[in-house]
Protein backbone atom coordinates (compact mmCIF):
# COMPACT_ATOMS: atom_id res chain seq x y z
CA UNK A 1 0.00 0.00 0.00
CA UNK A 2 1.56 3.25 -1.12
CA UNK A 3 1.50 6.42 0.93
CA UNK A 4 0.01 9.30 -1.03
CA UNK A 5 1.87 12.53 -1.61
CA UNK A 6 -0.86 14.42 0.29
CA UNK A 7 -0.19 12.31 3.37
CA UNK A 8 3.54 12.96 3.14
CA UNK A 9 2.94 16.71 2.83
CA UNK A 10 0.64 16.76 5.87
CA UNK A 11 3.11 14.73 7.94
CA UNK A 12 5.95 17.00 6.81
CA UNK A 13 4.06 20.15 7.80
CA UNK A 14 3.20 18.58 11.15
CA UNK A 15 6.85 17.77 11.84
CA UNK A 16 7.93 21.24 10.70
CA UNK A 17 5.42 22.86 13.08
CA UNK A 18 6.06 20.45 15.95
CA UNK A 19 7.72 23.11 18.18
CA UNK A 20 4.72 25.40 17.70
CA UNK A 21 2.29 22.58 18.50
CA UNK A 22 4.23 21.68 21.66
CA UNK A 23 4.29 25.32 22.84
CA UNK A 24 0.53 25.62 22.27
CA UNK A 25 -0.20 22.32 24.03
CA UNK A 26 1.91 23.30 27.04
CA UNK A 27 0.14 26.69 27.21
CA UNK A 28 3.41 28.48 27.68
CA UNK A 29 2.95 31.77 29.50
CA UNK A 30 5.86 33.43 27.73
CA UNK A 31 7.16 32.64 24.33
CA UNK A 32 4.44 30.72 22.49
CA UNK A 33 4.20 33.46 19.87
CA UNK A 34 7.97 33.67 19.72
CA UNK A 35 8.26 29.93 19.18
CA UNK A 36 5.75 30.22 16.34
CA UNK A 37 7.62 33.09 14.65
CA UNK A 38 11.01 31.39 15.04
CA UNK A 39 9.56 28.15 13.74
CA UNK A 40 7.97 29.80 10.69
CA UNK A 41 10.87 32.04 9.67
CA UNK A 42 13.94 30.02 10.71
CA UNK A 43 12.56 26.52 11.08
CA UNK A 44 13.76 25.63 7.60
CA UNK A 45 17.30 25.72 9.01
CA UNK A 46 18.04 22.81 11.30
CA UNK A 47 19.44 25.14 13.96
CA UNK A 48 16.32 27.36 13.92
CA UNK A 49 14.06 24.35 14.25
CA UNK A 50 16.12 22.91 17.14
CA UNK A 51 16.13 26.25 18.99
CA UNK A 52 12.34 26.51 18.58
CA UNK A 53 11.91 22.91 19.76
CA UNK A 54 14.07 23.42 22.86
CA UNK A 55 12.31 26.72 23.62
CA UNK A 56 8.91 25.04 23.33
CA UNK A 57 9.90 22.18 25.64
CA UNK A 58 11.49 24.35 28.31
CA UNK A 59 10.22 27.18 30.44
CA UNK A 60 7.15 27.68 32.54
CA UNK A 61 3.57 26.83 31.68
CA UNK A 62 0.37 28.62 32.75
CA UNK A 63 -0.42 25.80 35.20
CA UNK A 64 2.97 26.18 36.90
CA UNK A 65 2.49 29.93 37.22
CA UNK A 66 -0.96 29.49 38.76
CA UNK A 67 0.33 26.86 41.19
CA UNK A 68 3.11 29.17 42.36
CA UNK A 69 0.73 32.13 42.70
CA UNK A 70 -1.61 29.96 44.78
CA UNK A 71 1.25 28.90 47.04
CA UNK A 72 2.37 32.47 47.53
CA UNK A 73 -1.18 33.60 48.25
CA UNK A 74 -1.70 30.79 50.79
CA UNK A 75 1.49 31.80 52.55
CA UNK A 76 0.08 35.32 52.83
CA UNK A 77 -3.33 34.04 53.97
CA UNK A 78 -5.17 34.82 50.73
CA UNK A 79 -7.03 32.50 48.40
CA UNK A 80 -6.99 32.78 44.62
CA UNK A 81 -9.81 31.61 42.35
CA UNK A 82 -9.23 28.49 40.29
CA UNK A 83 -8.06 29.11 36.73
CA UNK A 84 -10.93 29.45 34.33
CA UNK A 85 -11.39 26.66 31.83
CA UNK A 86 -13.40 27.52 28.74
CA UNK A 87 -16.42 25.29 28.44
CA UNK A 88 -18.73 24.65 25.55
CA UNK A 89 -21.99 26.52 25.73
CA UNK A 90 -25.14 24.46 26.08
CA UNK A 91 -27.64 25.30 23.41
CA UNK A 92 -31.35 24.55 23.69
Amino acid sequence: MAIGSETLIIVGIGLYLLPTLIAAAREKTHGAAGVFLLNIFLGWTLIGWLVAFIWACSGRTAAEDHRDESRNAEMQGKRLPAPSIPRAEKRP
